[in-house]
């Protein structure tokens, strides 16, 4: 970089030099005689001229780098890239060797996969080899009647057909045929314990281990109570493989229009695995014309007994003496009827006078058979009265020692469906 500073002082004293020297010059024209002597300016000449000359290389150099732009700039490139390579030799060397690894550890696993791709089209093979030499139906028969004894169904079992390859039959216990004897609940029961199991294989063998979704319409329309619930057990236990991803099915439709089947199969309470995983829908048809209303989580069939808790919930919606009577009705199905506690009993519990009236004032109703109206019902309570009631009303639940379904039942974000009791 040129220093002009120390330049412009250089030719500042050679300018005052010659000055200096003019001046003599002329004192000596004036007086001949005068002896003079001259500054020598030989020194300042020298370092403007070398000063000069570093401004000239500067120059030349910089036309140098002007001219040769390109040239310089990819020598510099290389300069920095050399020395980043010299300061970080050992970073940039660890990282070779991380990629080195990385590459090879890709290369163990491509060879890995073709290995794994090599086994599955054995695997497989041997699967198609193994569902074609399965010819034997006696684990399936021999678990339909086991169901069929366990569940009480005696007179009659599944018998392979020793004439017909992969064919049963049904016989009674004398060996007779029972194909024309049958009950319909029976019918309808063996069908759906074979359809249980067909559900497991399939008609062909290359279609043991495709997935599913089952379609199943009404399994338990003329069936009794104990075997509707077998029947709920076993879908049951499908639901739970499903949740669990255990086997080849994916999803149930569940059709019914029988409603105790329903309440049965429904019933899921908070330990249920696969209780977020249930769609409820409605099938209707009109003139002719289906319709599907979705209700997505919200079990749309309730019990009486359910849908008196549901109004209590909502009682901000009801009048006070509806509310008061919703209470009423619900002591005496819980308490009264489906427990066979007395009154008296229940009154005990109070010792404080007012919670006791209110106690008493809601039993005297019940007493009356919800047919004819006490003379403390009035017509219209207070808010603060209502309140007092309802307080009554869960310490009933409480000090009866209920309260674990008081809370379930009061529960707003709990399945409205989940209840201890049966329709009322």
């Amino acid at each position: 970089m040129v220093n002009f500073t120390h330049l412009d002082s250089i030719l500042f004293a050679l300018k005052a030099t010659f000055s200096q020297n003019l001046e003599l010059i002329a004192l000596k024209q004036k007086e001949p005689s005068r002896v003079i002597t001259l500054t020598n300016t030989t020194d300042i000449i020298r370092s403007f001229n070398a000063e000069l000359t570093k401004v000239n290389d500067l120059i030349n150099e910089h036309n140098y780098f002007v001219d040769n732009f390109t040239k310089e700039r990819s020598i510099l490139i290389n300069e920095i890239w050399k020395f980043f390579a010299s300061e970080y030799d050992t970073t940039i060397a660890r990282h070779i060797d991380t990629i080195n690894g990385i590459k090879s550890a890709i290369k163990n696993l491509k060879r890995k996969r073709d290995e794994t791709a090599e086994k599955y089209k054995t695997v497989k093979k041997e699967i198609v080899n193994l569902e074609n030499s399965v010819t034997s139906v006696t684990p399936t028969i021999n678990e339909i009647n086991r169901l069929l004894k366990g569940y009480g169904f005696t007179n009659f079992q599944i018998q392979e057909v020793k004439d017909n390859k992969n064919h049963y039959q049904i016989v009674r216990e004398n060996g007779e045929t029972a194909k024309t004897t049958l009950s319909e609940g029976e019918t309808t029961f063996i069908t759906f314990l074979y359809y249980m199991q067909l559900i497991k294989g399939s008609f062909h063998p290359n279609g043991i281990t495709a997935d599913r979704v089952l379609v199943i319409d009404d399994p338990v329309s003329s069936l009794d109570s104990g075997v509707l619930f077998v029947v709920s057990t076993l879908l049951r236990d499908v639901f739970t493989d499903i949740h669990t991803r255990k086997g080849a099915i994916k999803q149930v439709i569940l059709l019914t229009h029988n409603v105790y089947f329903h309440k049965e199969i429904a019933f899921l309470d908070k330990h249920c695995k696969w209780r977020n995983n249930v769609k409820y829908l409605v099938l209707r048809k009109r003139d002719n014309v289906s319709s599907i209303q979705d209700y997505g989580e919200q079990n749309p069939i309730k019990s009486s007994y359910e849908l008196l808790w549901t109004e209590l919930r909502s009682k901000s919606q009801h009048s006070c003496v509806v509310i008061q009577n919703i209470m009423r009705r619900i002591i005496e199905n819980y308490f009264l009827i489906l427990g066979g506690i007395s009154p008296e009993v229940i009154l005990e519990k109070f010792n404080n006078y007012e919670e006791r009236a209110v106690c008493r004032s809601l039993l005297s109703w019940v007493n009356d058979g919800s047919h004819s109206l006490p003379d403390d019902l009035f017509v219209e309570i207070s808010d603060d009265q209502l309140n007092r009631n309802m307080a009554v009303f869960k310490d009933i639940f409480y000090k009866m020692g209920q309260e674990a379904h008081y809370e379930m039942m009061m529960q707003m974000k709990e399945k409205e469906d989940e209840s201890c009791i049966n329709n009322v």
